[in-house]
């Protein structure tokens, strides 16, 4: 390490994000890594900068490279004749008003405090204003998933920042396979990609200890007797609920069997009126905001997990019902690929999934009906836990990255 033994590390990201706290931030502050974290939103909690140092961009002013980056993208547009397009012009003004103008704020950031710096989502405005800033540090870069796969290929604007940050970042970590080939087939050199599979804490997602402890949680729920199907995907366009519900509503063996939809968001009211479109509102059970034991506990006394979204990476969700021993029904889209061709994983538990990325009703319905009829495996094995323990824990996941640090302090 540099400074003794406390690494130093500027985090950037969406301090708000679920995802980055708990799974990105926490596991390293209990490591006792020192933290500060770069963000372009305020903190909706003050739990959530709870042992780290929190620099927020909010420092706007005009900074000549960022209005001459802006003008090259606007001269790049103009060549390919891209210029009038609302979404192109839209996304350079945007992002020149919430990243290039926060240049001079990161270029004052006093960097011989810290290690290195680790960005979150490639196209996050924070992590465009770190990789555009005059930062010398070793920069360790990861993908989530919509980074690449939607961002890449929505607009020329967010390809040029994706590949500034290709050149800038010493280390791409990628949660797998897919992911890493379409980051080299978009210019990203392979010599800098780690695939690393994110973790879950399988400390508190677990197995429970028998079949009868399931029965009762249910009984505790209100779905004594029943089937469960579930959905955790938040309601948006992008996860494709919609379709779970329409091959719900063709699923063959569903009269003891109800789909239990977690979550909220923008699209309920219409996933609510589907519902009632098909005539299921006795059986599709919408939970609302659900607490992290709520979760866990759906998890725990659900039968099959289902999803279909039109882009993923390797989703937390997944995971963690996996890790509770929901049995799985998925497309192979991105590296949930090599979740589910896990030879160890395949064996303990019951995946059942097509080649189709995205899987049309019928498909779905197909796999549903399979996976219900199967079940969950009805048996609690302590070889399967370990099995999730080994690949697919944040303590696993918290020790790799650890080293990955190390080696890039190795060679600063």
């Amino acid at each position: 390490m540099v400074r003794g033994d406390v690494l130093n590390i500027l985090i950037v990201g969406n301090i708000n994000w679920f995802n980055l706290r708990d799974m990105h931030i926490k596991p390293l502050i209990n490591a006792g890594y020192k933290l500060t974290v770069l963000s372009d939103v305020e903190p909706d909690s003050p739990d959530y900068i709870k042992g780290v140092d929190f620099i927020h961009l909010n420092k706007r002013r005009f900074s000549i490279k960022g209005w001459l980056y802006m003008a090259k993208q606007l001269f790049s547009l103009l060549v390919k004749g891209r210029l009038f397009e609302w979404k192109e012009r839209a996304r350079v003004l945007y992002l020149y008003q919430n990243s290039l103008k926060y240049l001079g704020q990161v270029n004052a950031i006093q960097q011989d405090k810290f290690d290195l710096v680790h960005c979150h989502f490639l196209t996050r405005p924070a992590c465009i204003t770190l990789y555009l800033s005059n930062i010398s540090l070793p920069i360790i870069s990861t993908i989530h998933g919509s980074d690449l796969y939607v961002s890449a290929f929505n607009t020329i604007v967010d390809r040029s920042y994706i590949e500034l940050s290709f050149l800038r970042s010493t280390n791409i970590v990628v949660p797998g396979s897919s992911e890493e080939e379409l980051l080299v087939k978009l210019g990203g050199a392979s010599k800098k990609v780690v695939k690393l599979p994110w973790g879950i804490d399988t400390s508190f997602f677990t197995l429970l200890d028998s079949e009868d402890s399931q029965e009762l949680l249910k009984e505790r729920w209100g779905f004594a007797n029943k089937q469960v199907l579930l959905s955790t995907r938040n309601h948006a366009s992008i996860y494709n609920i919609q379709s779970i519900i329409k091959a719900f509503s063709s699923f063959s063996v569903k009269e003891d069997t109800i789909l239990v939809i977690a979550g909220n968001g923008e699209q309920t009211d219409e996933l609510q009126s589907l519902v009632k479109k098909y005539k299921l509102i006795e059986m599709v059970i919408f939970t609302g905001r659900l607490t992290h034991n709520e979760l866990k506990e759906l998890y725990q006394l659900s039968d099959v997990y289902v999803q279909n979204p039109l882009s993923d990476a390797l989703p937390y969700s997944m995971l963690e019902a996996i890790a509770c021993g929901c049995s799985v029904v998925c497309g192979e889209l991105g590296s949930i690929v090599d979740l589910v061709t896990n030879p160890e994983l395949n064996e303990q538990s019951s995946l059942f999934f097509s080649g189709e990325g995205v899987l049309n009703d019928h498909e779905l319905s197909k796999l549903l009906t399979l996976a219900m009829t199967n079940g969950r495996k009805k048996y609690f094995s302590i070889k399967y836990q370990s099995v999730i323990d080994n690949n697919y824990s944040l303590s696993a996941y918290t020790s790799k990255i650890s080293n990955i640090y190390q080696s890039l302090l190795k060679v600063k």
